[in-house]
């Protein structure tokens, strides 16, 4: 099954033609901030793992990352329930790896080269934030 059969199974009679059509801003994203990868990840549920939209320098890479990043961030809450994930920089030697949750079960995630890229992909997920949650839920 296709991750677009997934998806229209998942919002049930919702439209996901606007996640479609988001591809080339996050494409025009990707370059603008020097990144490796940029997608917007299923973290929860059927979409756990799943790339929903990408853009990537080595598609070959985009799996790992999403499956490896789905099962990290799923331990996380569990240190203190209390407290909710706001966003997560992780900073390798020569990347930065940004992670911000959108809605319950898709989150946005990036692998940057640097501190400036990092910064233009917030100001990026912050200016549209609402309009992806009003999209995914």
């Amino acid at each position: 099954m296709g991750i677009f059969s997934r998806l229209k199974e998942f919002f049930s009679g919702k439209s996901i033609e606007f996640l479609t059509e988001f591809e080339p801003e996050i494409k025009k994203l990707q370059k603008k901030s020097n990144s490796e990868i940029i997608a917007l990840i299923g973290t929860h549920g059927r979409l756990k793992g799943l790339p929903l939209i990408y853009a990537a320098t080595d598609e070959s890479e985009i799996r790992r990352y999403t499956a490896q990043l789905t099962e990290i961030m799923g331990v996380l809450p569990k240190i203190d329930d209390e407290k909710i994930i706001r966003d997560v920089l992780i900073r390798y030697y020569e990347s930065i790896l940004y992670y911000k949750p959108i809605i319950e079960n898709v989150s946005f995630f990036a692998l940057a080269s640097h501190k400036t890229d990092v910064s233009i992909l917030e100001q990026w997920v912050n200016s549209n934030i609402v309009a992806l949650r009003e999209v995914l839920v």
